[in-house]
């Protein structure tokens, strides 16, 4: 919704005030007169009712005014501000915002300034540009060169806002669109080291990991022809020449395996906002791990409390499962006090790792990803994950931990907070250890901080828990 407004008398503190400093009024990088003509018409005012020089004065700068005011009123209704944007981007691109300021008006404003929100950056999220002049009758590009640096998924552009004067600097006229528009940032994914995974015994498809209950020591037992999304590295060469059509060698020892990344999205044990949070830090390991796995030819899912994926093999399953995460947000489990021990419900909880037994199959290597937040909630979901283990292969726990991130430009309130939640954090963390030792969990803490850059606590992100 576009709407144009100009302003009032009462927008000024002149009513019952003579404080000098309130009639020198700065908005952005120019000084706007509006208040000081005001003084000066009521001055004439009461001055021209003891002087007719005055008053011959006076009278002038009233119609002046309102001539102005009506003029501008009338000429505001053609005036349009029109995003340029794009539709699809990918983190870390550079991204081109184009305004189309239109001014279809016979006349000159002056001192145009534009603010936009912008949640695609985490160092511009406002956008703003200055303009001395807009012509009469031309139509002016402003442009912005944004980086999407703000984390992947949807994200929101607007609302739009600019102010500027007219031609004497008389009256300021606000132009607000409240509309906004979502731009898609697909991830960029970080190379990670390829984890330990225990085959699937009953898996039907090829891999790379040798069965335990099948297996004659040769490296295939027969031959058959090609079908349409077997691996292009079993296909045999020589056969297929000799033939008029292409043959694939069948290996029956073998194997691939199966796993799942399991995400806690509960908004309990999530942090920050955009680039910096606990949530980004998962997804972005998530999706580094599936990358690692998909020329193993193992078949991945995905489970959390909103959506639930089978596994499957393939880079067309891996580009899907890759859209998914990167639009994932996390949920709402409870409305009530959730740090309370006396008022936590586990209820919703454990319904979530009855689900989880009841999708996710037995033999298959599960991954868990969470954000590190000591709390009583964090510790039910360990009691829930250590019954885990009799069930599958293995059991991997990712926590994130990036509360250093978050320090910049905060509130003293807010970095109290911040170290109240790292202390919790190492007070935990021995007690999470020994958790994980005493019933075969695989643990790794990912503490995300400026020591070292993120591409590299991505790729070391699955390694053992250094404590």
């Amino acid at each position: 919704m576009r709407k144009i407004s100009i302003d009032k008398w009462s927008d000024y503190p002149l009513k019952f005030t003579l404080n000098f400093r309130n009639f020198f009024l700065l908005n952005s990088r120019f000084f706007h007169p509006k208040p000081l003509f005001i003084l000066s018409l009521w001055l004439f005012g009461l001055g021209s009712i003891f002087s007719l020089k005055l008053l011959k004065i006076f009278f002038p700068l009233l119609v002046l005014y309102f001539y102005q005011l009506i003029l501008t009123k009338r000429t505001l209704k053609n005036f349009r501000i029109r995003r340029e944007m794009p539709e699809v981007s990918k983190e870390e691109k550079t991204e081109d915002f184009t305004y189309r300021v239109e001014n279809p008006n016979p006349f000159d404003y002056f001192n145009f300034c534009l603010f936009e929100k912008n949640e695609t950056s985490s160092t511009s999220r406002i956008l703003k540009s200055f303009q001395f002049k807009l012509n009469a009758h031309q139509t002016k590009k402003v442009h912005h060169e944004v980086q999407m640096n703000n984390g992947m998924g949807y994200k929101k552009v607007g609302p739009l806002m600019a102010v500027f004067t007219d031609g004497l600097g008389i009256n300021r006229v606000t132009y607000f669109e409240d509309s906004t528009r979502q731009l898609k940032i697909f991830p960029k994914v970080h190379p990670t080291r390829k984890t330990k995974l225990r085959p699937d015994t009953k898996s039907m498809t090829f891999g790379s990991f040798d069965s335990h209950q099948k297996g004659n020591n040769v490296n295939f037992y027969s031959t058959r022809e090609y079908v349409q999304g077997d691996n292009t590295n079993h296909i045999n060469w020589k056969l297929s020449l000799k033939s008029s059509s292409i043959i694939v060698n069948q290996f029956k020892s073998n194997v691939n395996a199966q796993f799942y990344t399991v995400l806690l999205d509960d908004d309990r044990l999530h942090y920050g906002d955009g680039r910096y949070s606990s949530l980004e830090y998962c997804k972005d390991l998530m999706l580094s791990l599936l990358h690692s796995q998909v020329k193993s030819n193992n078949q991945m899912g995905i489970f959390n409390s909103q959506k639930f994926v089978q596994a499957q093999s393939g880079q067309s399953h891996l580009n899907a499962l890759e859209i998914y995460i990167s639009t994932l947000e996390t949920a709402k489990f409870e409305e009530h006090r959730s740090y309370s021990r006396k008022t936590l419900k586990k209820e919703k909880i454990e319904s979530f790792f009855r689900r989880l037994n009841f999708f996710i199959p037995q033999e298959s290597n599960v991954y868990i990803f969470a954000g590190f937040v000591a709390s009583p909630v964090l510790e039910v979901y360990l009691q829930q994950i250590a019954l885990l283990t009799p069930r599958y292969n293995h059991v991997h726990l990712v926590l994130t931990h990036g509360l250093s991130h978050l320090r910049k430009n905060l509130s003293q309130e807010d970095l109290i907070w911040i170290n109240k939640m790292e202390a919790e954090a190492a007070k935990m963390t021995p007690e999470i250890n020994s958790l994980c030792k005493k019933n075969n969990i695989h643990l790794s803490l990912v503490e995300i901080n400026s020591q070292f850059t993120y591409q590299h606590q991505i790729k070391e992100g699955f390694q053992s828990a250094k404590l």
